[in-house]
């Protein structure tokens, strides 16, 4: 048999079966060492079991086996921690002993002295008794034979434990729950009992605990023969889950929501199917976002965060702009209330500028909550027209010569001046002196070109207009001088005339004969003259203006 066994009582009170793995008298002797730690084996081979120093032998206890002690001044003892005890529960213990010459023999519940038994006398087997009152699930017991100075013998078997009532079965849904959770706990008596809880319990009926913490809870019967019962029910407190601070953003910028407070190790759902915890997406429009933080405990709260989506303010650049090369134009913005537009390109918000070339410009503004937005405008600049008046053989006319027809590049254009009529110029009707002649044209863009001609009419005093194509003056304008060249030595002699734009005669030359004749500007004032040469019969061959600088 077993040295500490924990057996199966007959009587109704008993509460479990269990032996203490400590080895029989068949197997198991400590003899003459110090104290040694009991592994369930002979620490002293081949000994002697039944020998006992002070010579008298008790036998085989009463359980089966037994161990002996023979030490001078020699403590030793054997323990085990048994288990499925029932707080508030009283529990008998039960051992054999048997031992000489003094010394006692010492009963502990977890390291409590719970009582002590002289082993002098008698000197043979037999069993004493104690009790003690479970504080928890579990206890170690310890015996303890403390022997004296001198030959001592000590032996021990045979524990048995017993309970004094009848445990209640009892059932409970969780042991562990989340605040606001409901528990159900019931106990049910072998006895018949009626089953009642502390702490406002109703046995078998669910309730929710009012606060986080770890509760104990005690049951009773109304059977003398039950035992009370203890549970311990953990309550974990619910997260203090965050969704953050609420966010305003303009449509089309990316938000991130991040959940916390359910701990590092804590999983974080959205409600809505787009979010994902700390993942940037895009809300569509202004809602509220709700997250469920769940920590290592299995408790769960949730939070909600408002996202505002503010609309991108419309922004409008105008209807595209067609102008001509050189014109200015104004460009401006609208459609945001007390905006702020911005042009590329250098342009200011409605002022004039010249632009060079076709362009597409780009206004952006932002409204009140910072929202921006943007719009483009086309500005086509179409080239001016090259407008030509076609040169005419000569810009010098005589009051009384026909009209004379003008031309001009493009077609479609207007003349305008004095002594025109349409394309027909009047030296009559402008009358002596110069006459600007101009031309106006505009294309299908509204883009206008002009150009001008200057026509001089002079009085050629009733001569012939025979011309000399060989003459030719050079420089003309001049600032110095001038020279006339006739192309070869005149025949004959020739007068060389000059008249201001009024009419009056201020150079004349009467006897040219040779090839070339230099005029010098100390002869004139600057300014525009008539030029006249006449062959010896006094006819007009040849006629220009000049210009004096």
């Amino acid at each position: 048999m077993n040295f500490f066994t924990l057996i199966a009582c007959l009587l109704t009170f008993s509460v479990y079966s269990q032996d203490f793995v400590n080895g029989s008298y068949e197997t198991s002797c400590l003899i003459n060492t110090p104290p040694v730690s009991w592994d369930g084996e002979s620490t002293s081979a081949g000994v002697d079991c039944d020998y006992w120093a002070t010579g008298v032998n008790p036998g085989v206890s009463p359980d089966g086996g037994h161990f002996i002690r023979f030490q001078t001044a020699h403590i030793e003892s054997i323990d085990q921690t048994v288990t499925g005890l029932d707080i508030g529960v009283t529990y008998e213990v039960t051992v054999y002993i048997a031992g000489g010459t003094g010394g006692d023999f010492n009963i502990y519940v977890d390291d409590l002295l719970v009582e002590a038994f002289p082993g002098a006398s008698p000197y043979e087997w037999h069993s004493v008794t104690t009790e003690f009152v479970a504080a928890g699930a579990s206890a170690n017991i310890k015996f303890e034979w403390n022997l004296p100075s001198g030959v001592a013998d000590g032996a021990a078997d045979g524990a048995v434990i017993e309970g004094s009532c009848i445990p209640l079965t009892t059932t409970i849904s969780s042991y562990a729950i989340c605040l606001g959770d409901s528990v159900t706990i019931e106990g049910t008596s072998a006895t018949g009992g009626a089953v009642s809880w502390d702490g406002g319990v109703v046995n078998g009926i669910p309730f929710s605990p009012a606060s986080a913490g770890t509760f104990t809870y005690i049951s009773t019967s109304t059977s003398e023969e039950d035992c009370a019962d203890t549970l311990t029910l953990v309550v974990h407190d619910l997260p203090i889950v965050e969704a953050g601070e609420y966010i305003v953003i303009c449509e089309g910028d990316t938000v991130t929501l991040t959940g916390s407070g359910a701990g590092d190790d804590g999983t974080y759902i959205w409600e809505e199917p787009e979010v994902i915890n700390g993942v940037e997406f895009v809300p569509i429009f202004t809602m509220i976002y709700t997250v469920a933080g769940t920590a290592l405990t299995g408790c769960s709260n949730t939070d909600t965060v408002s996202v505002i989506v503010n609309f991108l303010p419309s922004v409008s650049a105008g209807l595209d702009i067609y102008t001509c090369e050189g014109n200015s134009v104004i460009l401006t913005g609208s459609g945001v209330l007390d905006g702020e537009y911005e042009w590329d390109g250098g342009v200011i918000d409605g002022e004039p500028f010249v632009a060079d070339a076709t362009t597409t410009y780009t206004v952006t503004a932002t409204d009140e909550n910072g929202c921006s937005n943007w719009d483009d405008i086309i500005v086509t600049v179409d080239p001016q027209p090259i407008v030509e008046i076609t040169p005419l053989e000569d810009d010098v006319v005589c009051l009384s010569n026909d009209n004379i027809t003008l031309f001009a590049e493009p077609s479609g254009g207007i003349f305008s001046g004095s002594g025109l009529a349409g394309p027909l110029f009047s030296p009559t009707v402008a009358g002596i002196g110069e006459h600007y002649v101009y031309y106006t044209y505009e294309d299908e863009f509204g883009c206008h070109g002009i150009d001008s001609v200057l026509i001089t009419v002079v009085d050629c005093l009733g001569l012939a207009s025979e011309k000399l194509s060989t003459i030719t003056i050079a420089p003309n304008p001049f600032t110095e001088f001038t020279t006339i060249y006739f192309g070869s030595d005149l025949q004959n002699d020739h007068a060389v005339l000059i008249y201001d734009m009024l009419g009056q005669e201020v150079y004349r030359n009467e006897t040219v004969f040779a090839s070339q004749l230099q005029i010098n500007s100390s002869d004139l004032a600057p300014g525009t003259y008539m030029l006249f040469v006449y062959n010896s019969g006094n006819k007009n061959v040849f006629s220009s203006k000049l210009i004096v600088q």
